[in-house]
């Protein structure tokens, strides 16, 4: 059984990022689409997961998260060893690129 699970459009831009991450991590996921022509977002068993401004829901055990930068850190910090072992160090070298001067 996988237990990370990803809620979304794969062509939403938030979708995509932490999809790529998924990828370059080589980690299992499942990713669950949720149609927003079908209004699939307005299921009550989505709505208690969902934050409503977001366009991803992460989850992993009982965590929950649904900022896709967030879902990357977390990934990034928890399966350091995963697949591409350099894509941290990469996201914390462009974070300290963009602080405000």
């Amino acid at each position: 059984m996988v237990g990370l699970k990803v809620f979304g459009q794969p062509a939403s831009t938030d979708v995509a990022r932490v999809l790529t991450c998924l990828f370059e991590k080589d980690l299992e996921f499942q990713l669950i689409r949720v149609d927003r022509f079908r209004r699939e977002h307005k299921i009550p068993e989505y709505l208690q997961l969902h934050d409503p401004s977001g366009q991803v829901t992460f989850r992993e055990g009982d965590l929950t998260l649904v900022d896709s930068r967030k879902i990357i850190r977390h990934l990034c910090s928890k399966y350091p060893d995963h697949g591409n072992k350099k894509l941290y160090n990469c996201l914390g070298a462009v974070s300290v690129c963009y602080l405000p001067v």
